[in-house]
């Protein structure tokens, strides 16, 4: 069973669960949920689960039927258990929402409950910032981010482009500078004697019925190999939002990871490039070379897009800069925490002297 009781200001949401965890009370905790976030944009969560002894399969089901649907309008979920499982599922959590979510003990729950009500300071939004997560709201509704989907395939396209572009530029120099045997062994060992993403693309055209074979370069695998930076880009975006180390590796971890599974893995499981054995060793050095710049490249265009979101984000709808709150947050950052008077900084009505 589940019994809800307050705590403090109205967009926190607090529950325990008891015993046995049904359907029934599934579907009325994600009930009150839901109109939480209707009437407040989000909210803050603690639920108390130490006391649960069981769940039945359908109330499990359901919940993550709805889960879903609003993991990302939860600013802070504290949990408190005492079971190691429900300690890995709050970690868990934790990948897969905007929000911060913690563990605590049984003994912890005042600690907890402190954490929920408590504003951050601005260390941490700075802290919360960098790693591309959400401090909770201040109270009211939150303002939701226009186009999420298509804004992700603009930033996804735009940096990966700029990515794959770099990455070619970097495997073109150094094979370039390799010696023709070993230029030669990799062409023999192509499929069909081309790179993965036309012989990819080759493969599509017979799947379709289309009796060309594609010559290299092609729009169609250029084509392709641009669509998979962007595909991959967009995979690290989501992933530099919602894991912490990820984000701190500036994409190097991700230019290893996309190489060992696009390269190494995917592209000779799915027949567009020969098995990594039948490669010379150069090869892949050349590869994994190419893929740490797409990393790095691609970690800066999305920061480069970061910070112009949130230039964005100052201007009001009628197109004018927000000054004050601009000029309060620089006074916030300041070492001395002095006051500084607002009429020495320039104002857009305000003609400047010469």
């Amino acid at each position: 069973m589940i019994e809800r009781f307050p705590m403090g200001p109205a967009n926190i949401l607090a529950y325990e669960f008891r015993e046995e965890l049904t359907k029934d009370d599934v579907e009325r905790f994600h009930d009150e949920l839901r109109r939480a976030i209707d009437e407040y944009g989000s909210v803050k969560l603690y639920t108390d689960v130490h006391k649960m002894e069981s769940v039945t399969p359908r109330a499990m089901i359901e919940d993550l039927k709805l889960t879903p649907e609003y993991v990302s309008d939860i600013d802070r979920y504290a949990v408190v258990g005492d079971q190691r499982w429900q300690e890995w599922v709050t970690e868990l959590g934790d990948l897969v929402t905007k929000g911060e979510v913690r563990y605590f003990r049984p003994e912890e729950a005042l600690r907890a409950r402190r954490w929920l009500r408590r504003e951050y300071t601005l260390e941490e939004k700075a802290r919360l910032a960098m790693a591309g997560r959400r401090p909770a709201n201040q109270g009211g509704r939150k303002k939701k981010t226009k186009g999420g989907l298509l804004r992700g395939l603009v930033r996804a396209m735009w940096a990966g482009a700029a990515a794959t572009w770099a990455m070619d530029r970097v495997a073109q120099f150094i094979m370039d500078r390799q010696s023709p045997m070993t230029v030669l062994r990799e062409k023999l060992a192509r499929v069909e004697g081309l790179d993965p993403s036309h012989a990819l693309a080759n493969k599509a055209a017979r799947r379709l019925g289309i009796s060309w074979r594609l010559g290299q370069p092609h729009p169609a695998g250029v084509g392709v190999h641009y669509s998979v930076g962007a595909l991959t880009t967009a995979v690290y975006d989501v992933l530099r939002q919602r894991v912490e180390f990820a984000d701190r590796s500036r994409g190097v971890l991700f230019g290893v990871a996309a190489f060992l599974v696009i390269d190494e893995g995917i592209k000779p499981l799915i027949g567009a490039a020969s098995s990594p054995g039948s490669y010379p060793l150069q090869t892949h050095l050349r590869g994994l070379a190419g893929y740490l710049i797409f990393g790095i490249t691609a970690d800066m265009a999305l920061r480069a897009l970061d910070g112009v979101e949130q230039a964005l984000e100052r201007v009001s709808d009628d197109g004018q800069i927000d000054y004050e709150s601009l000029i309060e947050e620089m006074e916030q950052l300041r070492p001395n925490g002095g006051e500084t008077d607002l009429e020495h900084y320039p104002r857009p009505w305000q003609p400047q002297s010469r």
